[in-house]
């Protein structure tokens, strides 16, 4: 699975050829589509620290909110189940969603060979692409700032599976 920047605005998520989301930028939020279904993400609150996730029709599917106000980690619910983002450093940023205190999904930056790169860790059973655009709309802005990409006109920012 990777993330293929198109512009800096725009990035799609695919397995192989095959497209599964694509996310557009727009300030403090992004329009999504997965298949036909459309979604917004936008940050909320006094300092922009929730995220709120809705459907095409504008009901809300999942507002992620810190646990207080100085916290890493937010919890949220999204078609009935229970989550927790959190926000690590192991050893550099890492953006996690884990459901009763298992990691279900990570986005985290690696120095493999001197230069930084992208990882996805994912060992969900079922695949919720939500939770991608929910992370990747957090993490993008990091991880294009730390692998050099956020004004090249790189094809690619790769994510691997580990």
């Amino acid at each position: 699975m990777n993330w293929t920047k198109i512009s800096d605005k725009e990035s799609h998520l695919k397995q192989g050829d095959t497209l599964i989301a694509t996310m557009k930028f727009q300030n403090r939020k992004a329009e999504c589509h997965i298949g036909e279904r459309i979604f917004q993400i936008r940050k909320k609150g006094f300092w922009g620290n929730q995220v709120e996730l809705s459907d095409e029709n504008g009901q809300i599917l999942s507002v992620l909110k810190p646990t207080n106000w100085f916290s890493s980690t937010c919890s949220f619910s999204l078609y009935g189940h229970e989550y927790q983002m959190i926000a690590r450093n192991k050893p550099l940023v890492e953006y996690v969603v884990q459901q009763t205190g298992r990691d279900l999904l990570a986005y985290g930056l690696k120095v493999p060979q001197k230069t930084a790169s992208a990882v996805i860790t994912d060992s969900r059973q079922t695949k919720s692409y939500e939770l991608d655009l929910l992370l990747w709309f957090l993490f993008a802005p990091v991880a294009l700032s730390k692998t050099g990409n956020c004004t090249a006109a790189d094809e690619e920012l790769l994510l691997l599976i580990a």
